[in-house]
């Protein structure tokens, strides 16, 4: 019986970029799916592409936020378009990915018996040589690590692996993990989403792979700016902290805040010694933003997730 499936890709300014990706989905033959473009907030208008990528292609909806509500606000509103409309696998892809024509195949295989969420093989896109992403594995005292970042492509790779969480830039979910677990937390804004939102799909059972036989290509960052920029610093900072305040056992707080003590202080002197005082700011806003916000804790066991 065929299945109904959802890429969602979100714009804010990388008209380039989304019509790039949007031509690769076209070379993908199977299985059928269709595409929500959301453009948040941006300052483009996408339809008038001459190329007419978006107007002239059934299987894409345009939908327009008023104003840019962050990765997790931005996808939030395709997740809950693509549930309306019956979809039983969403895809989250970055507008500054293209794909390769068996990568929507191969990643819905993935999806054995028990698997909630999975991603591809992701490789730079000006280093096709080198691997940006194969997942990650969630380590208490560092926060994460991306599997394989930077590692020469291991093109005999092919068997499924078990990761912690799978990057935002290319993550498929079930429809019932989304039902059992909900929508992606908007406070994280931008980067740590994803982690936050595999990390209760795991708690919930269900398992976490990635396909190294699905392959795309990413460009990396082009929406806040590429390069480690303020933006960057300021969230990555903030949702950290965030991520631990959230779900971390409070016996591990100490090594945890203290480790990310020393790498922030590394960071900022790193950052003065080269001139660029806006990423030190950005460091202090983000931790002055705990001081004034509460932060949920993360409440439901394991036990709580049953039957969904």
């Amino acid at each position: 019986m065929p299945v109904s499936i959802y890429i969602i890709i979100l714009n804010y300014n990388g008209k380039q970029d989304t019509v790039e990706c949007l031509r690769s989905l076209r070379t993908v033959a199977q299985p059928d799916f269709k595409i929500i473009l959301i453009d948040n907030g941006s300052e483009e208008i996408l339809c008038e592409e001459p190329a007419g990528i978006v107007a002239d292609d059934p299987r894409v909806v345009l939908i327009r936020n008023e104003e840019n509500l962050g990765f997790a606000g931005g996808n939030n509103v395709g997740i809950r378009y693509a549930l309306d409309h019956g979809a039983d696998y969403i895809l989250l892809l970055n507008n500054d990915t293209v794909v390769s024509p068996d990568f929507l195949q191969e990643l819905l295989a993935a999806f054995k018996p028990g698997v909630g969420i999975a991603g591809p093989k992701i490789l730079y896109y000006d280093q096709p040589e080198r691997i940006w992403s194969e997942g990650s594995l969630i380590n208490w005292i560092f926060y994460h690590g991306r599997s394989g970042k930077f590692q020469k492509n291991r093109s005999a790779a092919t068997e499924l692996r078990e990761v912690d969480s799978v990057t935002g830039c290319a993550l498929m979910i079930r429809r019932e993990v989304i039902e059992c677990i909900g929508l992606m937390d908007e406070s994280f804004f931008l980067y740590g989403e994803e982690d936050d939102w595999c990390y209760r799909a795991g708690k919930a059972g269900y398992r976490i792979v990635v396909n190294p036989r699905s392959v795309i290509w990413h460009k990396v960052s082009q929406s806040s700016g590429g390069d480690y920029n303020r933006t960057i610093a300021y969230y990555k900072t903030r949702n950290k902290i965030l991520f631990i305040r959230k779900h971390l056992p409070f016996k591990f707080w100490l090594p945890a805040f203290g480790w990310l003590a020393a790498s922030l202080l590394y960071r900022c002197v790193q950052a003065l010694l080269h001139g660029r005082v806006e990423i030190v700011t950005a460091i202090r806003n983000a931790l002055t933003w705990h001081i004034h916000h509460q932060v949920p804790r993360s409440s439901r066991s394991p036990e709580e997730y049953n039957g969904c």
